[in-house]
């Protein structure tokens, strides 16, 4: 094409050739002006578009994120008025690396709270907490399903860590109920009659009394486990609240405060 267009200069240009290139290279200059601007619009189009199909997917995926943690705060909220206590709280397992031999570094974090007026957060001084810092402690929440403490002097030989841990709070009661991922093989078709055993610890629910020690009762423990169990589903994006929140109000709460539901 170039040379065509070179031969058509040389017969035809005679002595205007000089003006006749200067026209055309004009020309050429202002058709690969149009080409590069109309192939950059596109390409902005192109970003303006995948912008369009991933902000929204994004975007949505945060407001869940926020929505869940809004909705954990308010059962919190909930259950720390329930039992009259100074913090209600969630901790969640998680690992952060992992050391010479390829074992992960096991963690806690605290990812949700609730204090009643006057009580200070704690949310910021425990994120990443080593599991050593309490092990004893979790190991028995694992074990067990639960830890009660009515008064963290009785552990003071026993658990010397998880009782120095507490004391450095200022906390002189505390209950705690662990939380359970279900293995598939552990979850019936239908749902009914889950077991825990041999489940994944995800986190842990409970509430502190700092003012003063207390003893919780039956009722109050049946309070707890309730708060916890409407958590978890939250944490697991389930409707299991709902099913909680219904069997209360049907008089009937017991059937969900089994140990091995957690």
């Amino acid at each position: 094409m170039m040379e065509v267009i070179f031969q058509f200069l040389l017969t035809y240009g005679g002595k205007h050739f000089s003006d006749l290139i200067l026209i055309a290279m004009f020309g050429f200059m202002l058709y690969y002006t149009y080409k590069a601007k109309k192939e950059n619009r596109k390409t902005r189009e192109e970003i303006v578009e995948d912008r369009r199909r991933v902000i929204p997917a994004l975007s949505e995926k945060m407001r869940s994120v926020v929505r869940k943690s809004a909705i954990v705060n308010r059962e919190l909220d909930a259950m720390t008025g329930d039992l009259e206590a100074d913090r209600g709280w969630l901790y969640v397992f998680h690992n952060m690396g992992y050391d010479f031999v390829g074992q992960p570094f096991a963690k806690v974090t605290n990812t949700n709270e609730s204090t009643a007026p006057g009580v200070a957060s704690r949310l910021n001084q425990m994120k990443d907490v080593p599991i050593g810092l309490m092990s004893c402690f979790i190991d028995q929440m694992i074990e067990d399903g639960e830890v009660f403490y009515s008064d963290i002097e009785d552990i003071k030989e026993s658990d010397r860590t998880a009782y120095n841990h507490l004391k450095k709070l200022n906390i002189k009661s505390t209950y705690a109920i662990c939380l359970f991922c279900p293995r598939p093989e552990h979850m019936p078709p239908n749902g009914s009659d889950r077991s825990s055993k041999g489940d994944i610890p995800i986190g842990f629910v409970g509430v502190d009394y700092i003012k003063d020690k207390k003893e919780l009762d039956d009722e109050e423990i049946k309070k707890l486990k309730y708060h916890a169990m409407i958590i978890k589903g939250i944490l697991m994006g389930k409707n299991e609240q709902e099913n909680q929140r219904a069997c209360a109000v049907n008089g009937n709460p017991e059937s969900y405060y089994k140990v091995d539901n957690y």
